[in-house]
């Protein structure tokens, strides 16, 4: 698909996935917005960072006139996460999931239909997990119930989306273990996340090794890129 000189926007884009596929955006031509609380871990030349919670229907709204141009690329990937059983998370971080994870990608797409920002067939690329992925699919993580629980939400809104409006491409990223800044807070050391990767997900993923399959994923006719745990490898589908 064409990207060179077109406008898109990724939701926190400040670090880890969003950021590389960001920077795979700037470098390809695009022109990109980034909805992010947290300021850029990296300056890119090309990224034009907008500070907007998507939980916030206000700032969103904000963030949103200030995107120039018709989107031709909205990236959902803001997600937060917090470790634990069913009732081991705190009310306040289960609801942080809940409003981030499934209504801030809601209220991004929503807000640029309400706002006329998407180009006709613009492509719409949601972030989800393979822990919330469909029944018989999923992955079963015990220790992440209540992030579980939100992303399997996302999938149903995937399916909802595809439904609804089948003038946009809608394409989905379920995937295992990644390393990135969120997914490491919590582990003593970077040395023991991979020990943990490794023991529970067989390989120890990067930023980058999605960012570049999500890329192939835009050029694709496939709907989903989607970690296969027994083959330890993504898979196009």
């Amino acid at each position: 698909m064409k990207i060179e000189g077109t406008p898109s926007l990724i939701t926190g884009a400040s670090s880890g996935m969003g950021l590389a596929v960001a920077e795979r955006f700037v470098q390809r031509g695009s022109i990109v917005h980034s909805f992010d609380m947290q300021e850029p871990h990296t300056k890119v030349d090309g990224i034009t960072h907008h500070s907007v919670d998507i939980r916030d229907p206000e700032q969103v709204a904000r963030g949103m006139d200030n995107v120039t141009g018709k989107l031709h690329i909205l990236f959902n990937n803001a997600g937060v996460l917090a470790r634990g059983g069913l009732f081991d998370v705190p009310h306040d971080q289960f609801r942080k999931m809940l409003e981030v994870n499934a209504l801030g990608s809601w209220l991004t797409l929503k807000t640029a239909l309400d706002q006329d920002k998407l180009a006709e067939g613009a492509t719409i690329i949601q972030m989800c997990s393979t822990v919330g992925g469909p029944p018989g699919r999923r992955m079963s993580a015990p220790k992440l119930r209540p992030y579980s629980l939100s992303k399997q939400l996302v999938h149903e809104m995937i399916g909802a989306l595809r439904s609804d409006r089948p003038d946009l491409r809608v394409k989905a990223v379920y995937p295992g273990a990644v390393k990135t800044p969120m997914t490491m807070a919590g582990f003593a050391s970077e040395e023991e996340y991979d020990r943990q990767a490794l023991a529970n997900w067989g390989v120890v993923s990067t930023a980058d090794d999605v960012a570049d399959r999500i890329m192939l994923l835009l050029e694709s006719d496939a709907d989903d890129l989607v970690w296969d745990p027994a083959r330890k490898e993504y898979v196009f589908e």
